[in-house]
């Protein structure tokens, strides 16, 4: 079981949590962890965090106190603290101190090897040849899903339009967006690219010809100190331009997060929405834009 970080605080308070606990996640959460899983609906499983390095949880609780917290609460897997290390020696003091005591680490790794003998896997039994026979049966179904999940708004025209693609600097993000950028080129005027890392407002031709393309997660779990500029802010900036000109882009392409266009104050002439960035999404994405031409 994984739990989350959303607070319940009726069901935390029915379950024995003092009023100064009812607000906190599931995840740090001993009445909801234990109390209700462990206790009330007799789970004996392995319980999981929600990834711990996602922004409102160190935020609000501290990064390593949130480990301690997450134990505290009955989990057994602390996933993906922003310092995996860090979190690690906080608990090892926690348990030196007497904070946690040592049964409760050994009922907690006692779960977990119960779970890996469980699901242990023959390495005999694994044929990894056979992969290629699913190879184009799943690239068919991620085509098929693809198309499915595009979701267009607005009037699409790419006729003489000038392409402003926006990645943030993952490796992976700016290999896609070259993909992308060497499909779209035969039907604009031009494309242009640019990261987090080298984009600057005085590279951009603010016109109602632009069409910006992202390649953006949400990333709910970002540290807002370590980013000092990101995709939301560079659309932000962008959106107040053309807005101080009365002007609208000609449409915007999301690849991921499919939230940018609500920083425009003037809505753009199509929104289009992949909600993912895969190669499959790209490709779905140039023919439907070409459908609309």
């Amino acid at each position: 079981v994984m739990t989350g970080h959303l607070a319940a605080p009726k069901l935390a308070a029915h379950f024995g949590a003092r009023v100064e606990e009812q607000n906190i996640p599931a995840t740090l959460s001993r009445s909801l962890t234990t109390t209700l899983l462990r206790e009330h609906l007799g789970f004996d499983g392995v319980i999981v965090t929600d990834a711990l390095e996602m922004r409102a949880i160190p935020e609000h609780f501290g990064t390593n106190e949130a480990s301690l917290l997450a134990f505290e609460a009955g989990a057994d897997v602390l996933l993906l603290p922003p310092d995996s290390a860090s979190a690690y020696h906080a608990l090892n003091d926690a348990l030196e101190k007497g904070r946690i005591r040592l049964d409760d680490v050994k009922e907690r790794v006692d779960r977990i090897s119960k779970l890996k003998e469980n699901t242990r896997v023959d390495i005999s039994s694994v044929q990894p040849e056979r992969l290629g026979d699913y190879e184009t049966v799943h690239s068919d179904l991620a085509k098929e899903i693809a198309r499915k999940a595009i979701e267009v708004s607005g009037n699409v025209c790419l006729d003489a339009a000038k392409i402003i693609i926006l990645t943030d600097d993952r490796a992976d993000a700016i290999r896609k967006s070259k993909i992308f950028k060497t499909l779209i080129q035969p039907f604009v005027l031009e494309a242009k690219s640019y990261t987090t890392a080298n984009w600057s407002r005085e590279l951009t031709d603010i016109s109602d010809d632009m069409i910006i393309v992202t390649f953006h997660r949400a990333r709910g779990y970002a540290n807002p100190v370590q980013e000092n500029v990101s995709v939301r802010s560079i659309i932000g900036e962008i959106a107040t331009m053309l807005s101080a000109n009365e002007l609208a882009s000609r449409g915007i392409i999301l690849f991921g997060s499919p939230y940018l266009d609500s920083e425009f104050q003037m809505s753009p002439g199509f929104v289009m929405k992949t909600f993912s960035e895969s190669i499959a999404s790209i490709t779905a994405a140039i023919e439907r834009l070409q459908y609309h031409q």
